[in-house]
C-alpha cells in the first residue's frame, strides 16, 4: 500500500487538490514557506476554512510548485 489512511469522524467527505506554480524566486518562496508554517496563519483564515466545511488541509512544496490537498 502506498500513501496513508485518512481518518476522520465524518462519515463521508470530498477531497480537492490544487496545484500552484510559484514564481521561481528563492526569496519569495522562502516568504511563502514562512507565511504557511503551522501557527502562522491569521485566525480569520483558519476560521473561514472551517466555516466552509474544510476539515483538514495539507500543503506541500516541491521546487516552485505548491500542492494543496
Amino acid at each position: 500500500m502506498t500513501g496513508y489512511l485518512k481518518t476522520t469522524d465524518h462519515p463521508s467527505f470530498k477531497r480537492y487538490c490544487k496545484v500552484l506554480t510559484l514564481k521561481a524566486d528563492p526569496e519569495l518562496i522562502r516568504k511563502y514557506k514562512d507565511v504557511h508554517k503551522p501557527g502562522n496563519t491569521w485566525p480569520e483564515i483558519s476560521k473561514g476554512i472551517l466555516e466552509v466545511g474544510i476539515i483538514d488541509m495539507e500543503l506541500y512544496l516541491h521546487g516552485n510548485t505548491a500542492f494543496m490537498i
